[in-house]
Formats: structure tokens, C-alpha cells, sequence
């Protein structure tokens, strides 16, 4: 890993888990706002949830470009930093204590995702707007005629076994 960013979250066993950012050239990424279905290549600031054992060593990694699409944008997807394209912006990892797995915010994606304990993606908690057909079962339904989605979300938590809060920057 090439960086801590945002959270460092212990684990039972005495190691952490984390995310770091990593450099991931696409071949296709879209190209503005407006036209979201028009790409082209790119390299992308990456985000990564990183396991460090007690002593420092990386135990394992979950790299976001293959959990989640690198075609679909949300508001400052666009933006350039020295690492590329911001696609995910990363801001909270921590393990779920009532399910087991982990738990993760991307504010650029105005998306939580869980992960199993194997890092396999369990479940989206997102607008399901831009999303392609094979995350479509990992998508939540809302309920309720007043539903809002949280946009640029941090913080967020597991209050029991089935509720999850987030501070909603929407």
C-alpha cells in the first residue's frame, strides 16, 4: 500500500484494516457529466481497502476497479488529482461487527458497499442510477414514499444488525 487514507480501523485479531489509493488505467472512462456513455482511456486514483497485521505487514487487499464499475461517475468523479481521475474518494472502512465483513464509504460514488469476509461484495447502499445490469442484485430498493438518497455521505455506521447511519452531505 502506497497510503492511509481517511480511516484505520482495528479488527479483533490486532490488525487494521485501511484504504489506500493506487494508480488504474482504464480504456474507457467517461469523458463529462453530460455525456456520461462517452469515453475514453484514463488513469484513475483508485481506492483499495488494505489488511495490515500487527506488525505492519499487508495481510490483504480489495481493490475497488474490480468490485465496482469504473464507467459509472458520480458528482466529482471528474476531478483531477496527481494519482488521475478521483473516481472513488474513499472516506470510511470498518468491520461490521454484527455481520462480520467490512463496511465502506465512497463519496464519489455516493455509495456504501459491504464486503464479506473473503472481500466478495455483499451488498450497495447508492442511487441506483448509472449502475450496470451485474451490480443491479447488490443494489438496495428504497422504501417509503419520502425516500431521499444520502449524496457524498461520511461516517457512516452499522447501528444493529440491519440499520446503517450515515451524515448524508447531500
Amino acid at each position: 500500500a502506497n497510503s492511509v487514507h481517511h480511516a484505520v480501523s482495528p479488527l479483533a485479531d490486532g490488525s487494521v484494516i485501511t484504504m489506500s489509493n493506487f494508480n488504474v488505467d482504464v480504456l474507457e472512462y467517461p469523458t463529462s457529466y453530460a455525456a456520461p456513455y462517452t469515453f475514453a482511456p484514463a488513469t484513475l486514483q483508485a481506492a483499495s481497502l488494505v489488511r495490515f497485521a500487527a506488525d505492519g505487514l499487508e495481510v490483504e487487499s480489495f481493490p475497488m476497479e474490480t468490485l465496482l464499475d469504473t464507467k459509472r461517475i458520480g458528482y466529482d468523479s471528474l476531478n483531477v488529482t496527481s494519482g488521475g481521475f478521483e473516481w472513488t474518494h474513499g472516506n470510511a472502512v470498518f468491520p461490521d461487527r454484527f455481520n462480520g465483513g467490512y463496511v465502506a464509504s465512497f463519496r464519489h460514488q455516493d455509495a456504501v458497499i459491504k464486503l464479506d469476509d473473503a472481500g466478495e461484495l455483499e451488498w450497495i447502499v447508492s442511487n441506483p442510477s448509472g449502475w450496470t445490469s451485474a451490480h443491479t442484485p447488490y443494489l438496495f430498493t428504497p422504501v417509503g414514499v419520502d425516500f431521499s438518497w444520502a449524496y457524498h455521505q461520511h461516517a457512516p455506521e452499522m447501528v444493529d444488525a440491519t440499520t446503517l447511519l450515515v451524515f448524508d452531505n447531500g
